[in-house]
């Protein structure tokens, strides 16, 4: 099975993403591609700020033990997840995002404020809840708490990523398993590369 895992990592499959067609109260929300991972960022009720959210295993992402030797056992071995968080003034251009957050390509979505609200009510209440085991990375720019459901290469943070975007009212086909998403644009149907 372990000899399985390089071939499955480099097949780098490919989400599509179709955002949704009908938006009737619009709120705009931001993925970032970092390239192997990607998070999501989310407007304040305000629009003033962005809050910005990332899925991954506690030891890589939280702590900061990141070398690649340990990424094939961190998939494969079942370890605990952990959900980032931080706030961001919103930026005037996608661009400027972009350069703040030093990610490849953000990619603006259109969807429903009601759900941007309950998606990101959701997340606080998650974090607010395991904050007593909150870690600050400043690599990352965000706070890390520790979950107590497990992370592996059936549940990784581009899974989350892509129930994140259904529960925005997004289509999802497909597990970008770096990062990679293809949007179809609602009014052409055209698709176009957010990832690499």
């Amino acid at each position: 099975m372990l000899a399985a895992v390089p071939a499955l990592l480099l097949a780098s499959c490919t989400a599509t993403v179709r955002p949704p067609t009908s938006v009737d109260d619009p709120a705009t929300v931001y993925l970032a591609d970092y390239g192997y991972h990607a998070t999501i960022l989310l407007p304040t009720p305000d629009e003033a700020r962005l809050v910005e959210y990332a899925y991954g295993d506690w030891c890589w992402y939280a702590l900061g033990h990141d070398a690649l030797v340990g990424l094939p056992f961190t998939l494969v071995v079942p370890t605990r997840a952990t959900l980032g968080r931080g706030e961001h003034p919103r930026p005037a251009t996608v661009d400027e995002l972009g350069f703040r957050l030093a990610c490849d390509r953000p990619v603006a979505i259109v969807v429903e404020r009601a759900r941007v609200d309950e998606l990101r009510t959701a997340l606080d209440a998650i974090h607010a809840a395991h904050r007593s085991r909150e870690v600050r990375n400043e690599d990352f720019g965000l706070d890390f708490v520790r979950l107590r459901e497990s992370y592996h290469l059936g549940n990784t943070c581009n899974h989350e990523m892509g129930r994140w975007l259904r529960q925005l009212g997004c289509g999802v086909r497909g597990v970008a398993l770096w990062g990679d998403y293809r949007f179809i644009t609602p009014e052409a149907g055209a698709a176009g590369d957010s990832g690499g």
